[in-house]
């Protein structure tokens, strides 16, 4: 259930007005990775959060350090979960090709939602519905892995 209605395909920001959208982008920033290159690391207590514009990024566990658990592309979050709680980063986020990305820094995005409450709610709102159906994804694809490392064991 919601209370707000989409106003555009902008998963993120998708229940804000242009104009909202437009004051909102005062938050944002955006920055470029190469192949290779770490957007978040395992442990690190970083709260920002990126919405991927272009490429692929691979989420490494740290009992998998080698292996892509999932890949990221265009439109997809990285760091959403930190945003919303204060722990330590559960993954390492890489580019595996050129990423541009958003990145919205924490303080910043924090300050200015307080600001503005009705686009806060939407901005949290529209988040929860990113993380609802990013959990099932995850939680799908650790049941599989799970089941190839019993079948490796037997």
């Amino acid at each position: 259930m919601n209370i707000f209605t989409r106003t555009n395909d902008d998963d993120l920001l998708k229940y804000m007005s242009d104009d909202e959208i437009k004051s909102f982008h005062v938050v944002q920033d955006t920055l470029v990775f190469q192949p290779g290159d770490y957007i978040t690391r395992s442990g690190e207590r970083d709260r920002d959060m990126y919405v991927i514009l272009k490429g692929t990024a691979g989420i490494y566990l740290s009992n998998y350090p080698d292996k892509v658990f999932l890949e990221l592309t265009e439109r997809n979050l990285i760091g959403e979960i930190n945003f919303i709680l204060p722990t330590r980063r559960s993954a390492s986020v890489r580019a595996i090709t050129e990423l541009k990305v958003i990145r919205y820094d924490y303080k910043r995005t924090v300050a200015f939602l307080a600001e503005h409450i009705t686009i806060a709610a939407k901005f949290f709102a529209a988040l929860n519905d990113i993380l609802g159906k990013k959990l099932i994804k995850t939680s799908q694809k650790q049941a599989s892995w799970d089941a190839e490392d019993e079948q490796d064991q037997s």
